[in-house]
């Protein structure tokens, strides 16, 4: 922050230099200097924005990366600016002194002044508007719709702040909805489906060959089927970043435009492949998915990948080359989920399960789950309970109108006879008992 900053108050002195007196240098002296040459300038830049001088330590690089995407000098000095009055308060007077009438803030116009431009707006609205395309998608700027675009003041906002100092956060404006996933970290488990991750890894290695090529990867899939798990074994192979946001809230949310700028932001400041999961329904995805294409393929050249359920049917009308891949569900992957996931001492109902229970990766491990909690507490596990589990992780509605009986009298307050009870009684203890005789006493067998 402080090498933008320093880069900020050269170019306010070399602009104020011949236009103001003595006194304006002397009174923010800590600021500025009558002394900076054009030359002095050009070296500094050359020196302190090089790569080689950046690339020596990770904020050095960040702050490399975000340089490069401001992609125009102006846009440049904007950040150096803002950095400027980040770093100095005192500098918000020096920058007003530059360009009047902003309330102090950094507009298009002062950073267009400090970056050597003296003509008038009309000479200067061409490369305006082009740096304000990429100025409102990097930075925050103000709401004020009163004011004509040159003069919105922009400002640094809490995420890129945090990406400049390595502070390592996600922006708060989707952290509860997405996370990220870094190639040197474990995938998990992938039963069944290593053949779909080396194939999406191999297709979109294929087209990155050609520099020009944006792909959308399309992974469609039940839910809890395993399309994220996929998607994390590719990157790994193709040595690339993720970073994701659910679907669910992206649609839902009330500023959906201003959401999708700062998901694609994070992904390309932090040079992650962006993953959209959850895309359950048809309705209006298109106009997120292609909004997100847009500003996607703008700014960066990693695949966008989009997960959606088997019944959404997407293809992105902005061009872009699209890969589908849908996760299986045969006999073999289903047995495969079942002896990868299964404790070592339950996989002989593996293929008894993967017959009757065809459950996806998520479901499965689910079931593994409740196995591994019955058996910390003693409890007995057969393929019978374990069957039991399925019907519990099951949620597609077709156990949806079984309901448990919750007792409400005791067998005492019944109105028979006494052979009636007798018999009775015998049932109930029949049933209480079947396990201690069955699995107990190893009469099932017999």
């Amino acid at each position: 922050m402080k090498r933008l900053a320093v880069l900020g108050a050269m170019k306010v002195s070399l602009c104020l230099k011949d236009r103001v007196g003595d006194e304006i240098f002397e009174k923010f002296s800590s600021i500025t200097s009558n002394d900076i040459t054009t030359e002095e300038l050009t070296e500094g830049e050359d020196l302190i924005l090089s790569k080689e001088e950046l690339m020596d330590d990770p904020q050095g690089e960040n702050i490399y990366r975000l340089v490069k995407l401001c992609k125009y000098p102006l846009v440049v000095s904007l950040l150096e600016l803002m950095a400027l009055k980040l770093t100095q308060p005192r500098s918000a007077e020096v920058i007003d002194i530059v360009s009047p009438g902003n309330e102090r803030g950094v507009t298009l116009l002062s950073a267009a002044r400090v970056t050597g431009f003296t003509g008038s707006i009309d000479e200067a609205i061409g490369f305006l508007k082009e740096a304000k395309e990429v100025a409102d998608f990097l930075f925050a700027k103000s709401d004020d719709l009163t004011k004509p675009f040159f003069d919105v003041p922009y400002f640094i906002d809490e995420y890129v702040l945090g990406y400049l100092s390595l502070a390592n956060t996600m922006d708060s404006a989707f952290s509860e909805f997405g996370g990220r996933f870094d190639r040197s970290e474990d995938p998990g488990f992938l039963f069944g489906m290593e053949e779909e991750a080396d194939s999406l890894a191999r297709k979109i290695a294929a087209v990155n060959e050609n520099p020009n090529e944006f792909v959308t990867a399309i992974v469609s899939g039940e839910k809890e089927s395993g399309r994220y798990s996929v998607v994390k074994h590719a990157a790994k192979q193709l040595d690339i970043d993720l970073i994701y946001v659910e679907y669910d809230y992206l649609s839902t949310t009330i500023e959906p435009k201003e959401l999708i700028r700062r998901i694609v932001r994070s992904s390309v400041l932090e040079n992650r492949a962006l993953v959209i999961r959850g895309v359950s329904k048809e309705r209006d995805t298109a106009f997120f998915i292609d909004r997100i294409v847009y500003h996607y393929k703008m700014h960066s050249e990693l695949p966008l990948f989009v997960l959606s359920e088997p019944a959404v049917k997407l293809i992105p009308s902005i061009s872009s080359l699209v890969i589908s891949l849908k996760i299986p569900k045969t006999d073999a992957v289903c047995l495969a989920l079942w002896n990868g996931y299964l404790p070592d001492k339950y996989k002989d109902h593996a293929e008894a399960l993967a017959s009757k229970m065809r459950l996806n990766a998520g479901q499965v491990k689910r079931v593994t789950d409740a196995i591994k909690t019955a058996d910390a507490t003693g409890e007995p596990v057969d393929e019978r309970m374990i069957c039991r589990f399925c019907y519990d992780v099951l949620d597609d509605g077709r156990y949806d109108n079984i309901k448990r009986v919750e007792p409400g009298f005791t067998i005492n307050d019944l109105k028979i006879d006494d052979h009636n009870r007798s018999v009775l009684m015998d049932v109930c203890s029949q049933v209480e008992l079947r396990r201690k005789v069955y699995d107990g006493w190893n009469l099932k067998k017999r």
